[in-house]
C-alpha cells in the first residue's frame, strides 16, 4: 500500500483487529450500566433515549413472558419500545418487587460503519416485597449500537430468553449476531 493511502498510525502489512479496544469496551460497558440502572429504577423517559428513534426490539420468549405478556415480541420505534416497558414496570411496581439487571460476558465487534455489534448475557434478579431474591430470567442479548449526539444508542436489539421453547424462535442462538 502506498504511504499516502495508508491510514495514519498503522503499520505496513498489519491487520486491524476486529475486536474492540479497551476504551471502546469501557464506553459500551458504561452504556449498558446506565441503561439497566434507568430501567431498574423505572426512569423510562430517560431509558427510552438509549434507543434510536427507529429502533427495533425483538424478544424471543415464552408466550406471556414478553414484557410481562403485554406486548408483541417485536416492537419498532422508540415509542413502541417504551410503551411495552411501561406495562412491565407498572406490574412490577404494583407487586412492590425490585428487579436488578446483571449484564456480563460482553463481546464487541466494531463494524466499518462505526456501529458496534454486541453479544452479552443478562440475568434478571427479582425480589418480592419481604421476600428473597430469585432469578427471574436469564437471556442472551445481541445489539447493534450506533453513536448519536455523542452517546451510544441501540438501533437493533434481540433479547433471547434461555427458557423459550424450541421452535418458537426462542433459543439464544436462533438469531444471527450479524443482524442489523
Amino acid at each position: 500500500m502506498p504511504e499516502a493511502a495508508r491510514p495514519a498510525g498503522t503499520v505496513p502489512g498489519a491487520v486491524r483487529s476486529p475486536y474492540a479496544d479497551g476504551v471502546l469496551y469501557g464506553e459500551v460497558e458504561r452504556f449498558y450500566a446506565r441503561q439497566v440502572h434507568l430501567l431498574g429504577e423505572g426512569d423510562l423517559d430517560r431509558w427510552a433515549l438509549t434507543f434510536t428513534e427507529d429502533a427495533l426490539f425483538e424478544q424471543e420468549a415464552q408466550a406471556g413472558r414478553v414484557w410481562t405478556g403485554n406486548a408483541p415480541s417485536e416492537r419498532r420505534g422508540r415509542a413502541a419500545i417504551v410503551a411495552a416497558a411501561r406495562g412491565a414496570v407498572a406490574a412490577r411496581r404494583e407487586a412492590a418487587a425490585v428487579r436488578r439487571y446483571l449484564i456480563g460476558m460482553l463481546d464487541l465487534a466494531p463494524a466499518a460503519d462505526g456501529s458496534v455489534r454486541t453479544r452479552y448475557r443478562a440475568v434478571l434478579l427479582q425480589t418480592p416485597r419481604g421476600g428473597t431474591p430469585e432469578v427471574y430470567l436469564s437471556t442472551t442479548g445481541q445489539d447493534v449500537l450506533v453513536r448519536q449526539d455523542g452517546d451510544w444508542r441501540v438501533r437493533h436489539r434481540i433479547n433471547s430468553h434461555d427458557n423459550a421453547p424450541a421452535g418458537s424462535a426462542g433459543a439464544p442462538t436462533r438469531k444471527d449476531h450479524t443482524h442489523g
